[in-house]
Order: structure tokens, then C-alpha cells, then sequence
């Protein structure tokens, strides 16, 4: 009984992935928005290793170097911050949750940390 407890959220985790017809087989905002709604705490630390590991990518110009010119990060932002932002955004949005989770957190990101 207890193992099946601790195989529950990523049990859930997989079901709420997208199948490769889904999002050209990425993670999709609505996958996303589930995991960083969760009330679970390892499903909560996936959602901010995704988030940081996007922001990362963002930084260091993996998307598209004009992205680091369009969002500008403060320093010492939090995972619990950068979930609160993509949640915010994809509440405002419902309508791109099917999209790449990505473009959800990036669009997230820009509007929220625009470069002045």
C-alpha cells in the first residue's frame, strides 16, 4: 500500500504527458499547468526544475538570442516565483495551454519581466 502511494504522482505525472501527436511530443501548457497546481511535493519540484531549466535556457540564448534582450530576470528570482508567473499567465491564457509548455513559460517570462 505504501509503495502504491509513492507510485502515484508519477503515475499521474505520466498520464498527463503528451502523447507524440500532442505538441509535436512536448510537455503542453495544460501538462504543465497541472503539475505546478498540484498540492504534491514532488510533483511541485518537477514543475520548478522544468520552469528553471526554460529560464536557463531563455538566459543563455538557447531559444533565440533576442529573448535575452526582451526579458531581463532579476537576480535571486525563486522557482516558487517563476511557477507563480507561469501560472498566472496561463490563467490569462487558457487558450495557448496546448501549446509547447515553453512557449507558455517564455510568453510568461516576457510579459512578466519585460527589459525597460
Amino acid at each position: 500500500m505504501k509503495r502504491m502511494k509513492k507510485l502515484a504522482p508519477l503515475v499521474f505525472l505520466i498520464s498527463t504527458c503528451p502523447r507524440p501527436a500532442d505538441a509535436g511530443g512536448f510537455l503542453t501548457g495544460n501538462n504543465l499547468y497541472q503539475v505546478c497546481t498540484a498540492q504534491d511535493d514532488e510533483l511541485l519540484l518537477r514543475c520548478f526544475s522544468y520552469l528553471e531549466g526554460v529560464t536557463d535556457s531563455v538566459g543563455a540564448g538557447f531559444f533565440d538570442p533576442q529573448y535575452s534582450k526582451m526579458i531581463c530576470l532579476r537576480q535571486g528570482i525563486s522557482a516558487g516565483q517563476l511557477a507563480a508567473v507561469a501560472i498566472k499567465y496561463m490563467d490569462e491564457y487558457p487558450e495557448n495551454r496546448d501549446l509547447a509548455a515553453s512557449i507558455n513559460v517564455v510568453a510568461a517570462l516576457e510579459k512578466s519581466f519585460p527589459c525597460q
